[in-house]
């Protein structure tokens, strides 16, 4: 049994000049269920430079903060600066 859209697809393309059996197969294709493929997630891996960028931030970082805990004015940018600049040595 055939649904009609199939038969449609397949009058049309008889149509235009295709072979009964050829138009017939390319239905049934159309009609397969389709596999879906696993795609793996590659993590990047941090470099050396990364590790110590992030240490150095992490230890400067209170040095541009309030007592509260908040950034002063520009300490954030400040802080990358001088973690970037500590990471190079």
């Amino acid at each position: 049994m055939v649904c009609p859209t199939c038969a449609a697809i397949r009058a049309l393309l008889i149509g235009a000049g295709m072979t009964e059996g050829l138009a017939s197969s390319i239905g049934e294709e159309v009609g397969r269920p389709v596999q879906k493929r696993i795609v793996k997630v590659v993590k990047r891996k941090a470099t050396a430079h990364n590790r110590r960028y992030s240490a150095a931030f992490k230890r400067l970082s209170p040095r541009f903060k309030t007592k509260s805990g908040k950034w002063m004015k520009n300490g954030f940018k400040r802080a990358v600066k001088a973690a970037h600049k500590e990471a190079r040595r």
